[in-house]
């Protein structure tokens, strides 16, 4: 087994939000927010194939995807709220950040390592 892949599974689940990003529905005049970011274990290693998961605290509604070959996830047209954001991946520790407000007016970068 590689040194880089054993000392992935070894250490604990970094998670880094890049962007949590809001724009405007085309449809009406609903207002909506994108979450964006890239998952990375604590050397800093693109974390592929991670689930990450964003639950409105208030409606309980979870939006959940997978991240892509280069350790970046999209959750697109989510409603603004505050949501918890859940990171996991075999055989590394599960990752949850801190709660993350969505709004109209501005957009909120929370980072978390595990």
């Amino acid at each position: 087994m590689p040194k880089r892949h054993s000392m992935r599974k070894a250490c604990a689940l970094g998670l880094i939000i890049a962007c949590l990003g809001i724009s405007p529905a085309v449809k009406g005049q609903e207002v909506t927010a994108a979450v964006t970011g890239s998952v990375v274990d604590p050397t800093g290693a693109s974390i592929v194939v991670a689930t990450v998961t964003a639950k409105d605290t208030e409606r309980e509604t979870a939006y959940t995807v997978q991240t892509n070959s280069v350790g970046v996830f999209h959750i697109p047209r989510i409603p603004v709220g505050t949501y918890e954001l859940k990171v996991g991946a075999p055989g590394l520790q599960t990752a949850i950040s801190a709660s993350a407000v969505a709004s109209r007016d501005r957009s909120h970068t929370p980072t978390r390592s595990a």
